[in-house]
């Protein structure tokens, strides 16, 4: 690790700061519609790869690092048929934009913030084209708006505990994360690589006996996940822990924000100044779930996220 973690979380917040300035200045536009328009010109092109197809110069056209990358195998989310633990979804993700894919699947998953209309869906056909185009992706809204309290589309980490296919297993219970929650309680369905030092997760494990299961009791270690699938049809060999922890905690912020531009555009008496005390404690990490020791990840996702200049 390049900066001790809470050196890095100071950096979190300086860059979100400066994050939701550039979200005011550019209201109306967001990652994508830059993206598409810059493709349709001719002036970005993207490039079609096996195995993943446009994943990769994707992630290169928004600035996503590689080294970002999670992956998830548990069946929770709209392409859970083809999800297992030999074929997790890789998610990767820069400070307002979030890119998935899993093996088999037809589409490259985005979704980004926009300061007009909050978070939004679009779908990347996985198919050779001259000019590609991201198109709304609508149907994640039946997922994102379901599991939500409030009237618009939420991000959520959830933690399951999974039988050896990735179904969750129901009776054990589930959780939904953020930087608040209890690291026994975080990951699971979820690859964890890297030094989680003291902390306790649920991640890399499975229920193998579903007739009496049993919440797991360890945590499994893992440095990399070549001996877990093939890797190499994956971009990385790693579900890096501190880019975990940075999900964590940027998810529910990316609602908090989603939830207070709602109300406001919809013209909603909100009173602003609790809001941003809601969100400023929040970036501040205020109630944050304390690490206990050192975390480092393998990826190189650390590295990444403490040079100057990198890509947020």
């Amino acid at each position: 690790m390049c900066t001790p973690l809470g050196t890095i979380v100071s950096m979190r917040r300086i860059r979100l700061v400066v994050g939701l300035a550039s979200i005011v200045a550019y209201a109306g536009d967001n990652a994508i519609t830059v993206l598409n328009q810059k493709i349709q010109e001719g002036t970005v092109h993207l490039k079609f790869d096996d195995p993943a197809g446009y994943l990769r110069s994707t992630l290169a056209a928004l600035n996503i690092p590689i080294e970002s990358q999670l992956l998830v195998f548990s069946k929770t989310s709209l392409m859970g048929k083809i999800i297992h633990p030999q074929n997790p979804r890789s998610i990767f993700f820069n400070d307002s934009v979030m890119a998935a894919w899993v093996r088999g699947e037809p589409f490259v998953e985005i979704v980004t913030h926009d300061a007009e209309h909050g978070l939004l869906f679009y779908l990347l056909p996985q198919r050779p084209q001259e000019k590609p185009p991201f198109f709304p992706g609508d149907g994640c809204r039946s997922c994102h708006e379901s599991y939500s309290t409030i009237p618009v589309p939420r991000l959520m980490v959830r933690s399951i505990f999974p039988a050896l296919d990735g179904l969750p297993v129901r009776e054990l219970g589930e959780f939904v994360s953020d930087h608040r929650s209890p690291f026994h309680e975080r990951w699971g369905g979820w690859y964890v690589t890297g030094d989680s030092g003291p902390l306790r997760h649920l991640g890399n494990t499975v229920i193998a006996n579903i007739d009496k299961p049993e919440r797991p009791t360890k945590t499994v270690h893992l440095d990399s996940l070549a001996d877990r699938f093939d890797t190499d049809a994956y971009l990385s060999g790693y579900s890096d822990i501190v880019a975990l922890l940075v999900f964590d905690h940027q998810m529910h912020l990316m609602n908090l924000l989603a939830h207070l531009n709602l109300d406001l555009t919809r013209g909603k008496g909100v009173v602003i100044g609790d809001a941003a005390r809601e969100i400023a404690d929040y970036m501040l990490f205020v109630d944050e779930a304390p690490l206990g020791g050192r975390v480092a990840g393998t990826s190189g996702f650390t590295e990444v996220f403490c040079r100057p200049g990198a890509a947020r």
